[in-house]
């Protein structure tokens, strides 16, 4: 690697900056590991199957929305 790791007179490792650059990598990593999925025709997701294939809820017009893996949203009609 080139640069030698040492000690310094408290008793922490310096690891020549090399630290910064791990916590840097470590949290572009953690923010781009997560799947976010969004449902641009359902506003308010009310509820699931456990399996999450299924999403129900409604949109910013009072419509019923129903979510699924295939189809994808398909407005269904009158909301409550």
């Amino acid at each position: 690697m080139g640069e030698e790791s040492s000690v310094n007179s408290i008793g922490y490792i310096h690891l020549g900056g090399n630290i910064r650059k791990i916590y840097i990598l470590l949290l572009v990593n953690i923010a781009l590991s997560y799947e976010l999925t969004t449902f641009s025709e359902m506003t308010f997701p009310l509820g699931m199957t456990s399996d999450g294939t299924v999403v129900v809820g409604t949109n910013l017009y009072n419509k019923a929305v129903i979510w699924n893996a295939s189809d994808g949203a398909t407005i269904v009609g009158d909301g409550e």
